[in-house]
């Protein structure tokens, strides 16, 4: 028996032999090994077969220190923020003004000026008052205001000074004075216009103060 044994294991080996040098003759490279998980089956207790994978471990790559990622610039444009308008002034409402019956002359003041200020003709004023041309009657004096009086002649201009613009007072002054500066401005509508108060219109001025007149 030994030697029958023997005898097939030298024929094997020979047959072995054979066939590792018919590949090595007619073979080229050998084929690329592929990175297939190799699963090897391990006998458990309990006689069944369990499958152990294991990965080919390849070499090893060191991960390269990156320097500090840049961080593109924000595209986005910031809105500009809105700016509250500041409130607007008010504007004051016109007064009402009505040509009176009668009117009381105050300091400064002469039939010539009420009736450009009334837009009245002067020589209706006069005459309606018993006075003669270019009279100049004290402040207190009341002059009667005719309704049927014609208009200021168009042969000259019932402003004396163009206006809107700015007045600087001068001493002495008075609302009133300072309209019949002007001719057709009412002394209430320039109190309006700087916020005095219409009681303080026959009160002197303190002079170089900068007033609007409409």
């Amino acid at each position: 028996m030994r030697g029958w044994r023997n005898l097939l294991l030298g024929i094997g080996l020979m047959v072995a032999s054979a066939m590792a040098c018919i590949r090595s003759a007619s073979g080229g490279m050998p084929p690329t090994p592929t990175f297939e998980p190799q699963v090897i089956m391990l006998a458990t207790p309990q006689g069944q077969m369990g499958a152990l994978e294991q990965t080919p471990v390849g070499p090893t790559s060191t991960p390269t220190s990156a320097g500090p990622v840049s961080t593109p610039p924000s595209t986005a444009t910031s809105l500009p923020t809105s700016t509250p308008a500041p409130p607007a002034t008010p504007t004051p409402t016109p007064m009402t003004l009505k040509v009176p019956d009668r009117y009381v002359l105050r300091q400064g003041e002469f039939p010539y000026c009420i009736a450009r200020r009334f837009n009245i003709n002067p020589a209706d004023l006069l005459q309606a008052n018993g006075l003669p041309p270019g009279a100049r009657p004290p402040a207190g004096t009341t002059l009667i205001i005719p309704k049927d009086a014609r208009p200021w002649p168009s042969t000259y201009p019932r402003a004396l000074i163009p206006h809107p613009t700015t007045y600087v007072t001068q001493a002495g002054d008075t609302l009133y004075k300072i309209a019949c500066k002007f001719g057709d401005v009412w002394p209430e509508q320039i109190a309006q216009a700087n916020g005095i108060p219409l009681s303080q219109m026959d009160q002197p001025l303190e002079p170089g103060k900068k007033l609007k007149i409409p």
